[in-house]
């Protein structure tokens, strides 16, 4: 069964998605994970420099969703 979570689509060149493979790789994860981690790490850096940042209104605009800071 796949998963329920959200999706994101990134366009990067391809020397970028080879190391993510080859980190991925060594820490035993997948490239999405391995992606979500970094997201998430970054994510909680900014927050703990800036606070915590408050999600707005989300937009539906057809099949993709924009939030509003």
């Amino acid at each position: 069964m796949g998963s329920t979570k959200p999706q994101i689509l990134i366009r990067t060149n391809q020397e970028l998605i080879d190391k993510l493979d080859i980190l991925a790789k060594a820490e035993n994860r997948s490239r999405g994970n391995l992606a979500e981690t970094i997201l998430l790490e970054y994510v909680n850096s900014y927050e703990s420099q800036h606070g915590n940042i408050v999600i707005g209104e989300i937009k539906q605009s057809g099949k993709n969703n924009t939030i509003n800071f």
